[in-house]
Formats: structure tokens, C-alpha cells, sequence
């Protein structure tokens, strides 16, 4: 009976798919059946269309110009004189400025299976990053033990042979 229950352990062990598993069997499918996998994907991951309104403002040149104002005096002073005042000429500031608000309607359309594929690629790239990161502490790790171990051997052999009087 045990051996029973053992062999349908193994069986069942045996039946879950892995990752690695899923992968083969997907490259194969692939090779043997491009349509299916390109029907099942799309599918599965349908493309997305998405209208998105953007408001863009542009802001003008300043143009400076300046305006002559003529004022006349007569009315302004009273004269006592028999001349006649000439007239003040003032000179102000204009200025101009064009702005521009453009209104566009963009068609955005969003590649569910490339978004999944590279969401998939950061993952795996941060899985290898931890990986590389883990094993270059654990290398600097043995370096700095191999240095201690270099370092100890060193001074036992100057103490060795300073007490047996054959340095200096």
C-alpha cells in the first residue's frame, strides 16, 4: 500500500507545470503553430484604443513698441505771454503678446502583450539585479576573508622568525 501511495505522490508531483515547463511547451506550440499562438494572445491580450485630449499652450513673443501721445497745452494753461506753447510729446510703452492654446485629439492605442512582456522583462531584470547584487557580497565577502587569512599567515611568519632571531 505505501508504495502505492508513493508512486501516486510522485505522479502527481510530476503533473504540476512549472514555469520552466510552461516555457518549453510554449516555444514549441510556437514554432509548430504561430496562428494559434498569435489568435490565443490576441485574444487574451486585445489592444486598446484611447482617445486623449491635450490642451498645449505656447506662449508668444513680447513685442515692445512705443506710442507718441501728443497733448496740447492750450487748453490745459492758461497764457499770458503771446506765444504759444508748443505742444508735450509723451512717449509710453506698448506692449503686444500673442498666446497660443492649441486643442488636440490624440488615438493612443495601449499593446496589452507588450506591456505584459515587458512588465515581465523589469521583473526578471530585477530578479537577476538581487542575484548579481547577492553574489558580488558574498565574493567581496570571501575576498576580505582571503585577505584576513594572507594577512594573519603573514604576521605569524614575521613573529616566527623575530623570535627565532633571523630578521634583522
Amino acid at each position: 500500500m505505501k508504495k502505492y501511495l508513493i508512486l501516486l505522490l510522485i505522479i502527481f508531483s510530476s503533473c504540476a507545470i512549472t514555469k520552466q515547463r510552461a516555457d518549453k511547451k510554449l516555444d514549441q506550440i510556437t514554432r509548430q503553430q504561430p496562428k494559434a499562438v498569435i489568435e490565443k494572445c490576441s485574444q487574451l491580450f486585445n489592444p486598446l484604443d484611447s482617445l486623449i485630449e491635450v490642451y498645449r499652450y505656447i506662449q508668444g513673443d513680447t513685442i515692445f513698441d512705443t506710442i507718441e501721445v501728443v497733448v496740447n497745452c492750450d487748453s490745459i494753461v492758461k497764457h499770458t505771454i503771446d506765444t504759444v506753447p508748443k505742444p508735450v510729446i509723451i512717449k509710453a510703452p506698448k506692449i503686444i503678446r500673442v498666446d497660443t492654446v492649441k486643442h488636440e485629439v490624440e488615438k493612443v492605442i495601449n499593446d496589452k502583450a507588450k506591456e505584459a512582456s515587458l512588465q515581465r522583462t523589469i521583473d526578471s531584470l530585477k530578479t537577476n539585479l538581487t542575484v548579481t547584487q547577492t553574489n558580488l557580497k558574498t565574493k567581496t565577502k570571501n575576498y576580505n576573508i582571503l585577505l584576513w587569512m594572507v594577512g594573519l599567515y603573514t604576521l605569524f611568519h614575521i613573529v616566527k622568525l623575530w623570535f627565532t632571531k633571523k630578521l634583522f
